[in-house]
């Protein structure tokens, strides 16, 4: 649309670092918390698969190398915070949630490399069919995606769980990949800014449901906590005059 490769360069470039790290801070508040509720787990599962295809399709087209390492930091982290999913929230052990994470990664580098063979084994013969599917499903499960995590704040009625600098992070990214789309060179790929944009609206979506959710579930929680230290509270006045109650009195 307006080539520039400075900026489609610069743009592209941080959006990939900032698509790289984007899960850091969510692993972090996982850890911090030692707890995963409102985190949907079925979210980072669909984000592993499309990672998968997006670090396949990458490679195929032998992009620049932070677009190479982006989607596989990107599947990898996904992997970590579903195994969190799995130990705190599920309660599986540590062992299992650490194997299953291994396991996952050690499919998904195959897969990987198995798509990577097939899509240029195809193209040697003139077939890039195998090429688009690849980047087309990538981008729709990444949209996808998103979409369970809305489903978590509708049971929860509120934004938690999830780590809102994450949120951020990648918010920003798909603003900068949009950009660097704009300031290419030849014809723009409308697939990716879709996709890039939906992401976009739907974590803008996830920002502005947090003053909208969150107010009115802290205030029940609070609530909630009076109740029951008042419940407590009762509770042990009840046994303190039962057990003086019970004990014999003094005879004079």
């Amino acid at each position: 649309m307006y080539p520039n490769d400075v900026l489609e360069n610069l743009f592209g470039t941080i959006g990939s670092i900032l698509w790289s790290i984007q899960l850091i801070p969510q692993l972090w508040k996982s850890y911090r918390r030692k707890n995963t509720a409102g985190l949907s787990s079925a979210m980072l599962g669909i984000w592993f698969f499309a990672g998968i295809w997006l670090g396949a399709y990458v490679l195929i087209e032998n992009l620049s190398i932070p677009l190479l390492i982006q989607p596989q930091l990107f599947c990898f982290f996904s992997a970590i915070a579903y195994a969190q999913c799995l130990y705190y929230d599920q309660n599986r052990s540590a062992k299992f949630a650490t194997t299953v994470c291994a396991v996952c990664c050690s499919l998904a580098g195959g897969l990987e490399a198995g798509l990577v063979f097939a899509a240029r084994h195809l193209e040697s013969h003139g077939n890039k069919r195998l090429t688009t599917a690849i980047g087309t499903i990538s981008a729709i499960f990444i949209v996808l995606g998103l979409l369970p995590q809305y489903y978590e704040i509708y049971q929860y009625r509120a934004v938690i769980g999830i780590s809102l600098v994450f949120i951020t992070i990648d918010l920003v990214g798909g603003v900068m990949s949009t950009l660097s789309l704009v300031f290419a060179k030849g014809s723009f790929d409308v697939l990716a800014a879709l996709s890039y944009a939906a992401v976009v609206v739907l974590e803008i979506g996830i920002l502005a449901l947090v003053p909208v959710l969150n107010p009115r579930y802290y205030r029940k929680q609070e609530e909630r906590r009076r109740k029951e230290e008042g419940a407590l509270s009762r509770g042990t006045i009840d046994t303190i005059a039962c057990e003086t109650s019970d004990s014999p009195e003094k005879v004079v």
